[in-house]
């Protein structure tokens, strides 16, 4: 019996239950035919529901490093001890207490891989998957494991990794954690010889520098994990090589620094040459508390255990170690990075960009519940566990946790990338200013000077100001013209002055107090304050302005604010979404606000930033410099490019080059040539049109074609939009759509988005894929873009007028299209031939043969012989639709329908081949053949007969 087919007679169930028994609890669960939760309620209604009758085995979680029965490289792998297994006889319904008959295994069956380690009971279902399958079959039917299929996987595939290295330096640190001593002399040892370890320097509560007294483990680890581009503090990846390098001889770690160093997260890479307290992960000994390095030893421990073990009491350990290490200062993200440094396949950083990622690309959302508005621990794990499981899944664009910081550092590289340039600019252009400015605790008079309104006046008396409201809001406008007397907002107090007496303006700001100094800006409140404001007369900008500070002042931790002019520019030079000059704030842009306030306030955070006031300032500074008369050149932090320095070695997202050669080893098998026939073609249309039948993988190809023209897989320089029978020119370029207070506003659609995108970056190359192109009416959608599509017509001399707002547009040349068109669809209509003669088309028809058996062959396990057959059936089916007077070449069957998903192994491939006929050909012949169903018929038995 296969695994796959493995299920225990007699039982009649789906479902098998594991669950964890540490070493002294198994004694006592086998003696007594029990099993029972140590843990606290999370698991007692999952223990409520596990019926009577239900298989059930007792487990132990670990990893194992050394003798295997396979070869694993030295590398870690998760092992699983299956102690017993059984029948559950009595469940009472407590929620932590299940009868048990067992039946002990002596030694326990070990099963490696696919170990589950998040939770001390796991249902596990048998139409879960391949995975679960198996498992069942060992554990309950004896059937052996497979050891090949599992280490072939895409999830363990490339599991066995180049990170042996990370997790022997944290095993070696480990034994010093009551040695830190002895650890700061070996450190300082390596440290003497370099220039570039200068920066392991505290600041006492004196105001003296010195060496560090204490150290914790992962500022141990980010002393080669941090990069600078500052030739003074020159650290390359050559650098961080031979200080690891230098490093693993003092620990005595044997095994070596990986080739590649790229997807490894590092340390506030963009503001290490200006702070190198970016690479440590706690605060200067005058601002720490006296534990803080030890909580952090103390979580580097947890997390190993927990690593290695799984089991209820190391994980209860770890979420307290988490959640008491991130309430310390200097801590924040940074702690996941370094907890992914010493078990990369067992955590996931949550840097800056695996967040984006993780949120945008995987739509996974990550909670902020832990100290200081961080995830917590339980947040942390969620999110581990939940990737984990999407892990497993085959589409998955990632498969581990490194190849998700891989896949994260290259996600909207180029967009994070501008981000982080135009900090390391402005923070050049801050201190060309504040020339004495050291942190913003010790800040130097210029600074201090600039910050005396807000802390020594609106700040120090707002509390007393809001407080003195009277219940009827009545005083409400008199109040805010206090607060912000002191500032030079002229045209802001002159229009407060004019409506002071307005007793509807009283209440709005009466009402906007009260929300914020509640904390409870909600959308209704915001948008009631707004409509009224409008109403009377406020402009946008006065507007922005009365919504803004009070919540600032109020509580500055929290809330950004700054004026309307500069806070336009500077979110426009960050590359945040920008609230327009002359609108109207809305609910969202607010919000945007204060997300923009927070990353500057979190990249920042090596100076060590009081609160918002300390951001706002520093834009401030920054903003008046850039607006600087230009007398000798370029004024410091503006936009022009400044010469290189000779031998700087940037630190930017890592390209990973794709072209023809990597469109046909990813599974096409178009020849090469045609292919390039296609690119060509791309390159001097411009407009690319890909037809064929169904199941030939147009759109599969139309992405790959788009990362081929630009050179690189990158995701940030293609977007796919599907064309539909409801879509609009209002949806596609752009129209009137509703907002978030309630009214319409002009919004740009997709095709505009990146006409924007391609303009800003005129050097590379942006492609939109549109599929399904004539589902919808592409007259309609397209509108003018449809003339400016042409190639001799990029050009802004031939730009048109677009239908809403009256703004001249042209599609400028590095902008391409891709379009899919399915020629059997007969809802669809014939393509406008003004559109036909604007792009060019190539005819895709179902591909098999050498290539495709070969490619099928590797990645599924299919035999020749039976690709041979399935080859033969398909071949002589489509013969027979091309035939057909009423169909047709344009009908015939594509290899897609017939190619599994790469990295999937199909055990039984007979079986496989018959449900894609039953659940996917076959359907479409029955809608072929609509009229003659006797014909339809008669077709699948010929795919099928003697099968």
């Amino acid at each position: 019996m296969t695994a796959m087919a493995a299920k225990p007679e007699g039982t009649g169930t789906e479902e098998y239950w594991f669950v964890g028994a540490d070493q002294t609890n198994t004694s006592r669960f086998l003696r007594d035919g029990i099993w029972q939760d140590g843990d606290s309620n999370k698991n007692r209604s999952l223990i409520k529901s596990i019926p009577v009758g239900a298989p059930i085995a007792m487990k132990a979680n670990y990893t194992q490093k050394n003798n295997l029965p396979f070869g694993n490289y030295g590398y870690r792998v998760c092992v699983m001890d299956i102690k017993a297994t059984g029948t559950v006889t009595g469940n009472c319904g407590d929620g932590r207490t299940v009868d048990v008959e067992w039946t002990p295994f002596d030694p326990p069956r070990k099963w490696y891989f696919y170990t589950y380690r998040g939770n001390t009971v796991w249902r596990v279902s048998l139409n879960g998957g391949w995975y679960n399958a198996a498992l069942i079959a060992f554990t309950f039917h004896n059937e052996q494991q497979d050891y090949d299929r599992f280490r072939n996987d895409p999830y363990w595939r490339n599991r066995f990794g180049d990170t042996s290295f990370y997790e022997a330096v944290a095993d070696k640190l480990l034994l010093y954690r009551n040695r830190r001593s002895e650890l700061l002399e070996g450190i300082y040892s390596i440290a003497a010889k370099r220039k570039d370890l200068s920066y392991l320097q505290d600041k006492f509560p004196d105001g003296s520098v010195g060496p560090l007294k204490d150290i914790c483990p992962f500022t141990v680890m980010g002393i080669f994990n941090y990069y600078v581009t500052d030739v003074s503090y020159k650290i390359t990846n050559a650098n961080r090589k031979s200080i690891a390098a230098e490093l693993a001889a003092f620990l005595g770690v044997e095994e070596t620094m990986p080739d590649s160093l790229e997807g490894i997260p590092t340390l506030n890479n963009e503001l290490s040459h200006t702070s190198h307290r970016a690479s440590m992960f706690f605060g200067f000994a005058g601002k720490r508390k006296p534990d803080d390095i030890d909580a952090l030893w103390e979580i580097f421990d947890r997390a190993i255990a927990f690593s290695d073990s799984g089991d209820a009491k190391a994980r209860a350990a770890f979420v307290s170690a988490y959640d008491n290490a991130t309430e310390r200062l200097g801590v924040g993200w940074n702690l996941t990075m370094g907890l992914f440094w010493i078990r990369p396949w067992n955590f996931p950083t949550l840097d800056s960009r695996s967040r984006d990622y993780i949120s945008e690309k995987l739509n996974i959302k990550i909670g902020l519940n832990g100290p200081q508005g961080y995830a917590g621990a339980n947040d942390y794990l969620t999110v581990l566990e939940t990737l984990e499981t999407r892990f497993l899944e085959e589409a998955s664009p990632v498969h581990s946790f490194p190849d998700l910081s891989l896949a994260a550092c290259r996600f909207k590289g180029d967009e994070t990338s501008a981000k982080l340039s135009a900090l390391e600019k402005d923070i050049r252009t801050f201190q060309s200013v504040c020339t004495d400015f050291t942190s913003f605790s010790n800040p130097g008079k210029m600074y201090a000077d600039r910050e005396h309104f807000y802390t020594d006046t609106a700040i120090k008396n707002a509390a007393e100001w809001f407080a003195a409201l009277d219940d009827d809001g009545s005083n409400a406008t008199d109040i805010y013209l206090q607060i912000m007397e002191p500032a030079n907002f002229h045209n802001w107090r002159e229009t407060v002055k004019k409506l002071r007496s307005n007793p509807d303006f009283q209440s709005d700001v009466a009402l906007w107090f009260k929300a914020v100094t509640e904390d409870n800006i909600d959308e209704d409140i915001f948008n009631k304050t707004k409509e009224s404001m409008v109403n009377i007369g406020i402009p946008a900008n006065i507007f922005l302005m009365t919504i803004l500070f009070p919540a600032f002042l109020h509580n500055p931790d929290k809330y950004f604010a700054c004026k309307s002019a500069l806070l336009i520019r500077a979110m426009k030079r960050y590359g945040f979404s920008i609230v327009k000059q002359g609108a109207y704030l809305s609910y969202k842009q607010f919000w945007e606000i204060q997300k923009f306030g927070a990353f500057l306030y979190e990249s920042l955070s090596p100076f060590e930033p009081k609160d918002m006031v300390d951001i706002q300032s520093f834009l401030w500074i920054v903003d008046n410099k850039i607006k600087e008369p230009n007398r000798n050149g370029p004024s410091a932090g503006n936009d022009s490019k400044t010469e290189e320095e000779p031998g700087e070695e940037m630190m930017i997202a890592p390209i990973e080059p794709y072209s023809v050669d990597n469109i046909i080893s990813d599974g096409c098998f178009i020849e090469q040539e045609k292919l390039e026939k296609m690119l060509r073609r791309l390159q001097t249309k411009k407009n690319l049109i890909l037809q064929g039948p169904p199941g030939t993988g147009k759109t599969w190809l139309a992405k790959r074609l788009a990362f081929a023209l630009i050179g690189q897989k990158n995701g940030s320089k293609v977007r796919a939009v599907q064309f539909h029978p409801n879509l609009s020119y209002e949806d596609f370029v752009r129209g009137w759509r509703p907002s978030g207070d309630g009214k319409i506003t002009l919004t740009d659609g997709p095709f505009v988005e990146m006409i924007r995108a391609a303009k800003s970056e005129p050097s590379t190359k942006h492609v939109i894929v549109i599929e399904e192109i004539n589902r919808g009416n592409p007259a309609q959608i397209l509108g003018e873009m449809l003339t400016l599509l042409e190639p001799d017509k990029r050009t802004p001399a031939e730009a048109l007028e677009l239908s809403y707002g009256g703004e001249r547009v042209f599609i400028p040349g590095n902008l391409y299209v891709i379009g899919t068109m399915n020629i059997a669809d007969r809802s669809l209509a014939l393509v406008d031939l003004a559109l036909r003669r604007r792009f060019a088309f190539i005819d895709l028809k179902p591909t098999l043969g050498k290539a495709w058996k070969e490619w099928v062959q590797t990645q599924a396990g299919i035999s020749t012989e039976i690709l041979n057959e399935i080859e033969s059936r398909i071949l002589s089916l489509n013969a027979e639709i091309t035939s057909d007077s009423g169909l047709g070449e344009q009908f015939s069957i594509g290899h897609s329908y017939v190619t599994p998903p790469a990295g999937m192994h199909i055990d039984d491939a007979r079986e496989w081949f018959r449900e894609v006929v039953d659940t996917e050909i076959g359907p479409l012949l029955d809608e072929y053949w609509f009229d003659s169903p006797g014909k339809a018929g008669k077709a699948k038995e010929q795919l099928l007969k003697g099968f």
